[in-house]
């Protein structure tokens, strides 16, 4: 881990490393802010914004998640907005959602 000595653009270039996904090189025009946030996607399209937020997309298109879990089991399902942690939780498929709150479905 960096710590206060290293110069302050090394440490902003660090952290935002983690803002990309991992895994997910294939989808185009995505945004993901966040660990885990769209690691396995491979869809166009997607905004992800919290820790695991469509964390296991892979082909769903076009879907907004904000908060923390926010649509993170969709796996195929698109035009999703699921705004709140844990928001469209257990959604895998389903398609043109919109849940605002907590942990809403």
């Amino acid at each position: 881990m960096q710590g206060a000595s290293e110069p302050y653009h090394w440490r902003c270039k660090y952290r935002n490393w983690l803002v990309f996904p991992f895994f997910g090189y294939d989808g185009r025009y995505n945004t993901a802010v966040s660990a885990g946030a769209l690691d396995l996607n491979t869809a166009d399209n997607n905004t992800a914004v919290g820790v695991a937020a469509l964390l296991l997309n892979t082909t769903g298109t076009n879907n907004t998640a904000n908060g923390v879990g926010a649509l993170v089991y969709n796996d195929s399902g698109s035009n999703n907005n699921a705004v709140g942690a844990f928001a469209l939780y257990n959604n895998t498929g389903g398609h043109d959602n919109a849940a605002t709150r907590y942990q809403a479905s």
